[in-house]
């Protein structure tokens, strides 16, 4: 029965995006993200995966609510009158920022390389390449691996870089449309030198939601869909699977038959595991949440002032969600719901969520009337890239993604000029 309700608000929740979320709308998005992921990994997984269906519907919920909120956040939006400045971009000035910012971030590359112990030149060697990604992991996650102020501060432009890459693509000319897609390179040589698949993720996600939301904003038409870009598309899914599967085989420092077919198996639990481990955790702990009042959610923020230390993987204890217990499925990795459930509560998360959507449709419907443009978009851009990530956690929870977002709306004021129009 709880299955059945999870797939029926799911259901719901999908026929209201596609009917009143446009394709640029934030709403729109945790839709889909959430709803498609309850109606196939459920219906492909449910013989092997453990669901209770208790945490399904609690997502499925969240998602009906977020969604309503937009709604309630475009009509405030709409009520407000329409902006008379119109945003002018200086091009040359954009391009030659996100040249420097490309260099920058190929520059932390290079330093995280030495700062481990390597040579750069020497990563032409595969052995030597396997060996620094193993290394790099086992630091990390045994807490060796020691962070400065330098390596804090560069992290920030591997992450403002695709970001203002993907922001860029629809406003260029043909000619210089190289660079955009160049500003994906530093993250992907950072996926395959130093093991960070969540980090390479976070700036695929960060480069299309600024070709989406610059796209809306300066009324530039969206990708169309022919056969060549079809084509392209696939091209680029596929190109970023590998390189993900790519990773996990690096960090641990081998590469034959055993190795590709072990890593094969994780990669289902890395892509689907999250959510039969939340719905578990859910069912065992729903009404028995401490609430921590938002420290868990804005880990980045609590752990810079002080309030809590933020450890490498945000939780430590994994749980099986397999039904014959089967060790490879086995994470934990609970979805951004649980870090709302301990920091807010039950009803907190579910009220949280309908502001968020509130505040999404409404900066939204700002967008559209020309209204507070830059801060606008940069807000949007905020809720796409939590959406985004809410798979595996809190964006909040990472000091670099909120500089960076700070750091991107200052390069929108410095990139746009504005003009009356009337």
């Amino acid at each position: 029965m709880l299955i059945f309700f999870a797939y029926l608000f799911s259901f719901i929740a999908l026929f209201n995006a596609l009917k009143l979320h446009d394709k640029f709308d934030p709403a729109r998005y945790f839709v889909l993200l959430w709803s498609l992921q309850i109606i196939f990994i459920y219906a492909i997984f449910h013989k092997i995966f453990r669901f209770e269906g208790y945490g399904l519907v609690f997502i499925s919920i969240t998602v009906l609510l977020f969604s309503a909120g937009s709604l309630v956040g475009k009509v405030i939006g709409k009520n407000k009158n329409a902006g008379k400045n119109v945003l002018i971009l200086h091009r040359k000035r954009a391009l030659n920022i996100l040249i420097v910012l490309i260099f920058i971030s190929l520059f932390s590359v290079i330093y995280n390389v030495y700062k481990a112990g390597f040579n750069f030149k020497d990563l032409i060697s595969f052995n030597i390449l396997l060996k620094l990604n193993n290394t790099v992991a086992i630091n990390r996650y045994s807490g060796q691996s020691q962070t400065n102020l330098i390596s804090q501060f560069l992290l920030v432009f591997t992450y403002l870089t695709p970001l203002l890459g993907g922001y860029l693509l629809p406003l260029v000319e043909k000619k210089n449309k190289l660079l955009p897609y160049l500003a994906l390179f530093p993250s992907m040589l950072g996926a395959l030198t130093q093991a960070v698949k969540l980090g390479f993720i976070s700036s695929v996600a960060l480069w299309l939601i600024g070709m989406l939301i610059s796209a809306f904003a300066n009324n530039k038409s969206f990708i169309q869909i022919k056969f060549r870009t079809f084509l392209k598309i696939v091209f680029y899914i596929f190109l970023f699977l590998t390189v993900l599967f790519l990773s996990m085989i690096f960090r641990t420092g081998k590469f034959d038959t055993e190795i590709i077919k072990t890593i094969s198996q994780k990669f289902i639990n890395y892509a689907f595991g999250q959510l039969p481990a939340f719905d578990i955790w859910f069912s065992k702990n729903v009404g028995n949440f401490e609430i921590s009042g938002g420290i868990k959610t804005f880990y980045g923020i609590s752990n810079f002032i002080g309030l809590a230390e933020r450890k490498q993987g945000v939780f430590h204890d994994a749980i099986n969600y397999s039904i014959n217990n089967v060790p490879l499925y086995r994470t934990n990795v609970y979805t951004v719901f649980r870090l709302l459930l301990e920091d807010f509560g039950f009803f907190g998360t579910l009220i949280l969520n309908l502001l968020t959507g509130i505040i999404s449709g409404a900066f939204y419907a700002n967008i559209k009337i020309n209204k507070h443009l830059i801060i606008s978009q940069v807000i949007i851009i905020s809720i796409l890239f939590f959406i985004s990530l809410s798979f595996a956690t809190s964006v909040w929870a990472y000091t670099s993604y909120i500089v960076m977002i700070v750091f991107f709306y200052f390069i929108l004021r410095i990139v746009f000029s504005k003009s009356t129009h009337y």
